[in-house]
């Protein structure tokens, strides 16, 4: 007898130890009431309001992307970060290289932008794309329902091995701590995906923005932020912020009074033949409005991503200012204004 009575206890402590570490089976629907945040709590901590983590400057210094080791005389050079102009810096690599012009393309760089371009004299020009923090979570929360890239289809339970910041493991444990009463609330396990926890939150409500919020002040905003005050504090202003969505409201334009004048592809440059072809080819190719009807599937979903559901930018900007208010204590307003000081664009 004894010793059956040593083995119910021993099952039913096995079984309460599985219940307690295994978080992939653990669910938290807030819907009932206080005692599922006793759970919430008991497993990771609750915390009252939500807290924005910020990469530490150990893991950002060794983060870098396509590093720029370009030395010669005079070059010219692009510089974003995610969702600040990626596919813009790489179409115009393209046409620039198809009339003989060599622009370089720094990209994620975590510690300025500018700290891995080489360059070597006053006669150096760079463009840095910036944009606006609220627009950033609008453009990302849409591109990431679509994408198919890797880091947002993989359980969140790998990102812990994962090296790369923009699948941000901070921003999903401080989802998990987050204990205010919220009707869309997604519990987020092991086994969910980004995606998956996107479209979930987005079906019934816009909270699904500020999980979005979590992850780009993670890792872009402070990227993004840091790039513009190293283009800005770049000796004899060789370097010129430019606002990505100021660019694409109006491209002929952007070429004529931004691109061209900031990187030396005027025809005094390049020669009058070259600088009208890149000029022609950069509204005809890079113009997402002129490109995106025409593609399709995967290319369709990576380079739109501007439309989430029935709602229009102005609105669902008008959504994230209040999640910022509400949630996260305006971070993310906080981020504008220190943006503007680093680009000097007051």
């Amino acid at each position: 007898m004894p010793r059956v009575v040593f083995v119910f206890w021993a099952l039913l402590l096995t079984s309460v130890g599985a219940v307690l570490w295994d978080q992939d089976h653990v669910t938290l629907d807030v819907r009932q009431g206080p005692q599922a945040h006793k759970v919430e709590s008991s497993l990771l901590g609750c915390h009252e309001r939500l807290t924005v983590h910020q990469m530490p400057d150990a893991v950002a210094a060794s983060w870098h992307v396509r590093r720029v080791s370009a030395r010669s005389k005079g070059g010219r050079f692009l510089t974003c970060n995610h969702k600040t102009g990626t596919f813009l810096a790489s179409c115009i690599q393209k046409v620039t290289r198809k009339h003989g012009v060599r622009v370089h393309v720094s990209q994620d760089s975590a510690n300025g932008g500018l700290e891995n371009l080489f360059i070597t004299d006053e006669h150096a020009r760079v463009v840095n794309f910036i944009r606006d923090p609220f627009v950033l979570v609008d453009s990302g929360h849409a591109f990431h329902l679509k994408t198919n890239e890797p880091w947002t289809q993989s359980a969140v339970g790998q990102w812990r091995s994962r090296g790369e910041p923009m699948a941000a493991y901070p921003a999903i444990e401080e989802w998990r701590r987050w204990c205010a009463y919220h009707p869309a609330k997604v519990w987020l396990s092991n086994s969910s995906t980004y995606q998956g926890a996107l479209l979930q939150l987005t079906q019934s409500s816009p909270v699904g923005m500020l999980l979005e919020a979590l992850r780009a002040l993670w890792a872009t905003v402070p990227f993004m932020i840091n790039s513009a005050r190293s283009c800005a504090g770049l000796i004899n202003g060789s370097c010129t912020n430019v606002d990505l969505d100021q660019l694409m409201a109006n491209y002929s334009a952007a070429w004529d009074h931004m691109l061209a004048p900031a990187l030396r592809l005027g025809s005094e440059a390049v020669g009058e033949d070259a600088a009208r072809e890149m000029r022609r080819d950069f509204i005809s190719t890079c113009d997402l409005a002129a490109i995106v009807p025409k593609a399709s599937g995967p290319q369709r979903a990576r380079e739109s991503g501007h439309a989430t559901g029935h709602t229009g930018r102005e609105e669902r900007l008008t959504q994230i200012q209040q999640l910022d208010r509400k949630y996260l204590s305006g971070t993310l307003a906080g981020a504008r204004e220190d943006l503007r000081r680093a680009a000097r664009l007051d």
